[in-house]
């Protein structure tokens, strides 16, 4: 669903970073996929597929292995429907 107080800065140490889509006319024929940077390097990417027509969030999950943190910067992750662009947002890890 719908982001619940969004925050842009996250601790080292938080168990789950979540960026959260807003979607429209969403089909289950899009592939919504990501790329993620720190400090303007490439850190990783992925993808999900629209679960239901018409769905109206989606989100990806950034989580922590057991005994790892978070890097400290600033991250940059890149939106795109089927591999067209959409937007991107920041948040930092302090």
């Amino acid at each position: 669903g719908a982001a619940i107080s969004p925050v842009s800065t996250f601790a080292p140490t938080d168990k789950k970073i979540y960026t959260v889509l807003s979607l429209k006319n969403a089909k289950t024929t899009q592939r919504l996929e990501y790329v993620r940077y720190l400090n303007n390097k490439f850190v990783n990417n992925g993808s999900v597929a629209a679960t239901k027509d018409g769905a109206q969030y989606a989100s990806f999950v950034f989580t922590l292995k057991p005994g790892k943190s978070h890097p400290k910067g600033t991250y940059r992750v890149t939106v795109y429907t089927n591999g067209i662009y959409e937007t991107a947002a920041n948040y930092t890890v302090q």
